[in-house]
């Protein structure tokens, strides 16, 4: 596997412009006039649009244990109650989760020279919840939890859940950046 860029890797945010247009990187974020942008090398395009439709295979398999992980007991002392919002809420939950991991799939494309779509806000946080998606699954195939909360950090997935967690946290600074500008504008 190649090697992925590490959490905290170029997280500080980098502005400049371009003929009069401001840029904002956010560690693998851009947010621009066109919104936001994942910054990823060909082999990270790769590798999230495979996890992405891996994402959707565990969604689309409601047998799969990773669904635990996924959806936790609303009522841990009450497995009746716990059944039945279970059974009034994965529904919804399971179409919401498999239309953010469709939008990353569609805001890679396939040919590597096409740039990778920009999202509007909504977009972006359709997709940072996806992420988080996304390493939940690899948190469960690992065994991480809050008890045990570290994976070996030479092996791949656990290295691959950093990275998730890396483009997830560039996601976030780029949102909260986004609020800020907007505050900015509507004060101005």
């Amino acid at each position: 596997m190649a090697r992925l860029r590490s959490l905290g890797h170029g997280t500080g945010r980098e502005c400049r412009r371009f003929g009069g247009r401001r840029v904002s990187d956010f560690g693998a974020v851009r947010l621009d006039e066109h919104g936001f942008s994942l910054l990823l090398e060909e082999h990270e395009r790769v590798i999230l649009g495979d996890l992405a439709a891996q994402l959707i295979q565990v969604l689309e398999d409601p047998e799969d244990p990773v669904a635990e992980r996924l959806y936790p007991d609303a009522y841990p002392d009450d497995a009746e109650a716990s059944a039945e919002f279970r059974r009034l809420t994965r529904g919804d939950l399971d179409d919401a989760r498999i239309a953010g991991a469709t939008l990353l799939l569609e805001t890679i494309p396939e040919d590597q020279d096409a740039p990778i779509l920009p999202l509007d806000r909504a977009g972006a946080e359709r997709v940072m919840r996806s992420l988080g998606d996304l390493r939940h699954v690899l948190a469960e195939r690992l065994g991480i939890s809050v008890a045990s909360p570290e994976g070996d950090p030479n092996d791949q997935f656990t290295m691959l859940y950093d990275w998730l967690g890396y483009l997830q946290e560039s996601l976030v600074l780029a949102l909260v950046s986004g609020d800020e500008e907007s505050g900015r504008l509507a004060r101005a």
